[in-house]
């Protein structure tokens, strides 16, 4: 579909910890904030911090947060439903999924303006001004909306977590469910609610894959159509980035400074490690303290001097990628711009091109046919008559010349597109296939275009008869 596309993501996992579950309800400090910024793979805005809410259970909005901590949501209703410990100290790939995590969002100019609508609001980093930024209702509206399809596909008692953030790059709903089914019990003959990942995702990849689809067609059914997004394209096999220009110029620039902290936090550690090493060193040489614990002391500084000198180079080479990366990504960007320019230009010289298209090749193919008679006229020869007999010549002073011009021009279009693409003639009818005047492939246009004044001249005289005798002359 055409149009601004909703986003759907979705994960399976076994559980959700406190960490992640403080993200999602945004329990950080500013210190904290500022923290995950620093690590420079997304954007969390401090003073747009109040503007994140969460939907109850019955749909009511509120301060994140207001439902209590989602890791011990969690927990009771995993133990409502009666669902033995997990063991943590397995990989995840070895664990039962036992919760799925959906981001739900769209457009990035469609949330943010449901979100924000005509406010001013500076995206790119952390300002003030943002603090005094308004929540607006339709952001509201369509978070409720969402709520009302995730409680009536899998129930409001399995919902866990449904955190709106509006404090980065574009508003998002973080929604945590636990896919709850029903198990026939043996003993009772009754059915009895389990959590069963595969009841509602599929037993394999490909009935996962199904299962995905028809979420996103029934999201933008029952949802987001009112919304003004359209189904989502699924991203498997395009290498697809979210961010324009300035974004991905922000991000950049706030990893590189990063990684000079830290590269500078290094460089502070390597060289207090140096003087601890020579002062263990000296006291070694002049047999002062206990020589075997100085140098166990000695191996294990050494040890952590390799292991910081380790980080600090890896993070090195990363600022030469960054560098690598911007200077590559400014040259493709140049050239686009060029490339596009250029093509501009040939737009228009193309426009102009094709206005006079037909109008050029035909008028000097009209001259290139009556030269002999105009010549022979001008030398007033013996052979005039014979030179103006059946030629275009003899038609200028008519209102025939006009008529004729056209019929020519479109049998002239009608051959250059060749028979797949049929045009209609208007001026005498189209006469059979095996009779039009297709181009050669090396044919000149000029020569080309002597040969369809020809037949056009006489389609059209033909169609002039016809009418006269009161026949018809069937248009193809």
């Amino acid at each position: 579909m055409e149009g601004p596309k909703q986003v759907l993501h979705m994960k399976g996992s076994s559980h959700i910890n406190a960490a992640e579950a403080n993200e999602n309800q945004r329990n950080w400090t500013k210190e904290q904030y500022d923290r995950r910024n620093d690590q420079g793979e997304k954007f969390y805005d401090w003073y747009r911090r109040h503007l994140n809410f969460e939907i109850d259970r019955d749909g009511n909005v509120h301060e994140l947060g207001y439902s209590g901590k989602i890791n011990e949501r969690f927990d009771r209703r995993v133990a409502e439903l009666g669902a033995a410990p997990l063991d943590l100290r397995l990989q995840e790939k070895y664990l039962p999924n036992r919760i799925v995590k959906f981001i739900i969002s769209g457009d990035t100019e469609v949330m943010r303006r449901m979100a924000f609508g005509n406010q001013d609001v500076n995206f790119l980093y952390e300002s003030e001004s943002n603090s005094r930024v308004k929540r607006m209702k339709a952001i509201e509206d369509w978070a409720k909306a969402v709520h009302r399809y995730i409680c009536k596909k899998y129930g409001a008692e399995n919902i866990v977590g449904f955190d709106v953030h509006l404090d980065e790059h574009s508003p998002h709903i973080h929604c945590s469910i636990i896919p709850v089914g029903q198990r026939l019990n043996k003993e009772t003959g009754e059915l009895e609610s389990v959590i069963s990942f595969k009841q509602h995702f599929g037993h394999s990849l490909a009935e996962g894959s199904l299962v995905y689809q028809a979420l996103h067609t029934e999201l933008y059914e029952q949802v987001n159509k009112d919304f003004g997004l359209v189904r989502g394209d699924s991203i498997r096999g395009r290498n697809v980035k979210h961010r324009d220009r300035t974004e991905y110029n922000r991000l950049l620039a706030r990893k590189e400074a990063s990684l000079r902290t830290m590269i500078a936090n290094a460089e502070q550690e390597l060289a207090s490690l140096k003087v601890q090493m020579s002062d263990i060193e000296t006291a070694i040489r002049q047999g002062t303290g206990n020589v075997d614990k100085l140098k166990e002391e000695f191996a294990d500084l050494e040890r952590r001097y390799k292991d910081v000198k380790g980080k600090r180079d890896n993070r090195l080479w990363e600022l030469v990628k960054i560098d690598k990366e911007r200077a590559q990504r400014n040259v493709e960007l140049e050239k686009m711009d060029d490339r596009c320019k250029e093509l501009e230009s040939r737009e228009k010289d193309l426009i102009k091109q094709m206005a006079v298209l037909v109008e050029m090749p035909l008028a000097s193919a009209a001259l290139r046919f009556i030269l002999p008679a105009f010549k022979a006229l001008c030398l007033e020869a013996p052979e005039i008559r014979e030179h103006l007999a059946d030629t275009i010549f003899e038609d200028i002073d008519e209102d025939n010349f006009e008529g004729i011009m056209k019929t020519a021009a479109e049998v002239f279009i009608a051959g250059i597109l060749g028979p797949q693409y049929p045009v209609q003639i208007s001026g005498g009818g189209g006469g059979s296939e095996s009779r039009m005047p297709w181009k050669d492939k090396d044919e000149d246009l000029r020569d080309y275009a002597l040969r369809c004044l020809k037949y056009g001249r006489k389609l059209y005289k033909s169609a002039k008869k016809t009418q006269k005798s009161g026949g018809y002359h069937g248009h193809r």
